[in-house]
């Protein structure tokens, strides 16, 4: 997650969702963690991911959910399987032309 200033925030959603064997993957217990910590009034989620755990997704698009934050969502790849309803806690969802929404 990267603080771009003090009203606005980004953060990047650029691997799968939930932790694999290896630690890689975005875990929501982390996730959640450093998003508590943003006071931004604005975030914005870039997303690229071909999905994983629809539980982990689940607790991560909740936690965008209650953040007080506006919270705008880009895909800028792929958002695929649960990585699309991630997508889907966004006020706005924005799309690039070469990106791909898979449900």
């Amino acid at each position: 997650m990267l603080a771009q200033a003090d009203d606005r925030a980004e953060v990047l959603i650029y691997d799968e969702i939930g932790e694999n064997w290896w630690g890689e993957g975005v875990s929501a217990k982390r996730f959640t963690a450093e998003l508590s910590a943003i006071e931004a009034a604005h975030i914005d989620v870039r997303i690229n991911s071909v999905g994983g755990s629809v539980f982990e997704g689940n607790a991560i698009y909740n936690a965008l959910e209650r953040h007080p934050a506006r919270v705008e969502t880009h895909i800028d790849g792929i958002a695929a399987s649960i990585a699309s309803i991630i997508a889907l806690a966004g006020e706005r969802v924005h799309i690039a032309e070469n990106a791909f929404l898979m449900i």
